[in-house]
């Protein structure tokens, strides 16, 4: 569920509580406490109403400041580039990939993971991987890419790699590349406990020889200029909330 779904429907939780203390109050006589109830209740309605109008603004309508604009550029820019070099032929085995049902057992997996390796020591990022849609809890080729499915990890030539098929989840930058486009996440992440390392990732289409999107390519560039931009930081306690 969309996160500022979930704030409207927080929303509508606490005004009919505030509506249910009134009425409670308006029995055989009005109670000075079941009215101090109604007032905080609709008071936290109010709060919670202004945080939702917040989550609800998307990346375009933001004020973004240019270090994040520029920072945009760059995770597109490189998600783009090396998709752009993978099509069509780790696409192709990609497919021959997905479709053996093998994940990490297949025999053309360790070149494929390190084509991922050689791309990352080019590029400076700090992660490079793959991205599929899942159908019946595992990485697919046609899953549903809309809110209400996720997407699973599987080539990752990490030192420390997720497993096959980690659970992603659903992001709007992931459908927006599934879409054929180039997409960015719209803040940065910590990549450390502390916080003080910080990601921002870009995500592009791989297509195989038939054009067709098969995976997304996902970039995991540094982004500790952000560190002075908190609210851009999803891990801050000032973030904007804002995710799309």
């Amino acid at each position: 569920m969309k996160k500022q779904n979930r704030w409207l429907l927080i929303l509508m939780c606490i005004i009919m509580g505030a509506a249910m203390a009134f009425l409670a109050g308006c029995g055989d006589s009005a109670t000075e406490e079941a009215a101090e109830d109604a007032a905080e209740a609709a008071e936290e309605a109010a709060e919670v109403a202004e945080e939702s109008a917040e989550a609800a603004m998307t990346f375009a309508e933001a004020e973004v400041p240019d270090v994040v604009k520029a920072k945009v550029d760059e995770v597109k820019a490189g998600a783009e580039k090396y998709a752009a070099e993978l099509t069509p032929e780790f696409g192709d085995q990609y497919v021959a990939l997905i479709e053996s049902g093998e994940g990490r057992d297949y025999e053309g997996y360790e070149a494929m993971k390190q084509k991922l390796a050689d791309i990352t020591e080019e590029s400076g990022a700090t992660y490079v991987y793959t991205l599929s849609p899942a159908k019946d809890g595992k990485p697919s080729l046609d899953g549903d890419t809309s809110d209400t499915g996720s997407f699973l990890i599987t080539v990752d030539p990490a030192e420390d790699p997720d497993e096959w098929g980690e659970d992603y989840e659903w992001e709007v930058q992931f459908e927006e590349a599934w879409n054929g486009n180039v997409a960015a996440a719209r803040s940065a992440w910590a990549d450390d406990e502390e916080g003080k390392v910080l990601c921002w990732s870009g995500f592009a289409p791989i297509k195989d020889s038939n054009d067709k999107v098969v995976c997304l390519l996902g970039m995991d560039y540094p982004a500790n200029e952000i560190l002075d931009y908190p609210e851009w930081n999803r891990d801050a306690k000032e973030w904007n909330k804002i995710v799309e």
